[in-house]
């Protein structure tokens, strides 16, 4: 006789091996009490929240796939007989990290000109996202538009502040996230333009005297535009210490690179201002000095190139105006090259024969030059001119063992004062002349225009105060002339011998 059949008790030993992200196998015993005919193992699982799945096997081992990263599984394991399914055996399992799948973009929160703040959701995981990588790129919208490079910012949360941007540019941005098991995909990405801001200074500026009226303004673009950009040229006198005023203005749009500054004032000096300006405001100037022509017959005379001040009254008056005399033709029609009259012509004869020199002097022969130059063919060198500060020319060399070769001032220019700050900037303490004072030596021959102060004190437009200390007869020789320069920076004592 055949007793019936009974459920069987619960199988032992549930365990899992081969643990992935998305999959493990369970494995197990047969039940101890089996109380029949053992059939089919009955295999149900299911993760929190989600839906339960059962599969029946005859083995005591089942592969169950398709799971998620990270997810916590209950699975329960009953064997069967006729009588039906036994107990169960319950365990839990969880399943390995995995890298993330990509998020949605980001979006955009607030945006400046070299900013942005960007948002994004944490993907579909239930593995722990231990960072967010922000990848970043684009294409400036100015200049040659060109290309950013890569870059990348990171954070722990679902929002990021990113900096260093360059203005008015096209960017895009692209989320990855990573768990302990390494970076997932990037997002789609995210785009986003930045705003304006100030551009810089306009570069290469140089300013061309057209004629003693105008002159032509030119420059380049600033290296950072940072946007549309337009240009705006001011300009004043030099000597004047106020700004710019504004309706001495000129716009032009960003494409343009020159202008013409027009109803100028012959033989005076300027100065010149180009900036660029965005929608967020107008950015530092480029400036640069430049005098202009003499028409003919308006020479610059001495009152327009210093003021005299009484040393006693300390109040200053004005110095009587000097005619300016016309410039004698060369006496040696045979001698072109000399241009001073009076001169024997043995002493020309020995100039002639002197070998004639091949250096460059491309400055002095500049138009804007030239009426600076007291002889078409006395010229100082590129390689060994003296330069000054300013910018400005003045007819001087560099002269081998310390010296400076310069030629007496005319007051047919402003020499006087670019000759003093020669001195002044290359701290002369000895000046030699070996001209006469006498400013018409007959047969329409010039002498040297006076740039030395005579018992008074001059002051000059470039901020030089020149005055007399001592003066002394030395025999029949020569006379010595000590003169103090003072200046904002300091002041400077030299001798003057003639």
């Amino acid at each position: 006789m055949v007793s019936e059949e009974d459920e069987p008790s619960a199988p032992l030993n549930l365990t899992f091996e081969a643990v992935t992200a998305t999959s493990f196998t369970a494995t197990w015993l047969k039940p101890t009490q089996e109380n029949g005919q053992l059939g089919d193992y009955q295999v149900r699982w299911r993760s929190k929240g989600g839906r339960a799945k059962v599969q029946k096997v005859t083995e005591t081992r089942l592969e169950i796939t398709n799971l998620n990263a990270c997810d916590a599984y209950n699975v329960t394991v009953a064997a069967t007989t006729g009588a039906g399914p036994g107990n169960k055996i319950r365990s839990k399992k969880k399943t390995s990290e995995a890298v993330p799948p990509a998020g949605s973009h980001p979006k955009v929160s607030s945006v400046a000109s070299r900013s942005v703040t960007l948002k994004w959701t944490k993907p579909a995981t239930k593995c722990e996202v231990v960072n967010y990588t922000v990848v970043y790129g684009g294409q400036v919208m100015w200049g040659n538009h060109v290309t950013l490079e890569v870059n990348s910012a990171y954070s722990e949360t679902t929002t990021i502040n990113i900096a260093g941007l360059t203005p008015y540019s096209n960017y895009s941005f692209s989320v990855v996230a990573a768990t302990a098991a390494g970076k997932g995909e990037p997002s789609l990405p995210s785009y986003c333009e930045t705003l304006e801001d100030v551009p810089s200074a306009p570069t290469d500026l140089n300013i061309e005297a057209l004629n003693s009226t105008s002159v032509l303004v030119t420059w380049q673009a600033p290296e950072e535009e940072n946007g549309i950009i337009k240009y705006t040229i001011r300009w004043k006198l030099a000597s004047n210490g106020s700004e710019a005023d504004d309706d001495q203005i000129i716009t032009t749009p960003g494409d343009s690179y020159e202008c013409e500054v027009p109803d100028l004032t012959g033989c005076k000096t300027y100065d010149f201002f180009v900036s660029a300006s965005t929608s967020r405001g107008e950015g530092a100037r480029n400036t640069k000095q430049q005098k202009l022509r003499c028409a003919e017959g308006n020479i610059p005379l001495a009152d327009q190139r210093y003021t005299q001040m009484s040393s006693d009254a300390g109040s200053q008056y004005e110095i009587p105006l000097l005619t300016p005399p016309p410039q004698p033709p060369p006496i040696y029609d045979e001698y072109p090259d000399v241009m001073s009259s009076g001169v024997s012509k043995e002493i020309i004869d020995e100039y002639n024969r002197l070998p004639k020199p091949t250096k460059k002097t491309t400055e002095a022969s500049k138009p804007c030059n030239q009426f600076q130059n007291r002889y078409a063919d006395v010229l100082p060198f590129d390689e060994n001119r003296v330069k000054l500060k300013s910018g400005e020319y003045i007819n001087a060399s560099h002269i081998d063992g310390g010296f400076i070769a310069t030629q007496d001032p005319q007051q047919t220019t402003e020499d006087d004062e670019l000759f003093w700050s020669m001195v002044w900037e290359h701290q002369v303490s000895i000046i030699v002349r070996l001209s006469a004072d006498d400013r018409n030596l007959g047969n329409n021959q010039m002498g040297c225009a006076p740039y030395l102060p005579l018992d008074r004190r001059w002051v000059f437009n470039n901020g030089i105060e020149a005055s007399v200390k001592e003066k002394r007869q030395e025999e029949a020789t020569h006379t010595t002339t000590t003169v103090v320069l003072v200046k904002t920076e300091g002041n400077l004592t030299l001798k003057k011998f003639k």
